[in-house]
């Protein structure tokens, strides 16, 4: 999944200023309700969001008539060093 691939690579370029790293991916939900509901009631997902190690959160949404949804969702999280 191409929304993956990024945020591995953006990852691995910062991997050295960052010491704490996570990652919530979801796609199809067309609203910002339903993408964060469905993350809430995941665990692991929700986990992530609630998480006190994290002091920086980036948020993007994707849009594509190419890829297996229609819509793409990630949120990465991180602290630095």
């Amino acid at each position: 999944m191409r929304v993956q691939y990024e945020s591995e690579k953006r990852f691995t370029v910062q991997r050295d200023a960052l010491t704490i790293t996570g990652e919530n991916i979801a796609a199809g939900q067309s609203s910002v309700t339903q993408v964060m509901e469905g993350w809430l009631n995941s665990p692991g997902h929700c986990r992530n969001i609630m998480s006190s190690r994290y002091q920086e959160v980036g948020t993007s949404k994707v849009d594509s008539t190419t890829a297996d949804y229609p819509t793409y969702w990630t949120q990465v999280f991180a602290s630095p060093r």
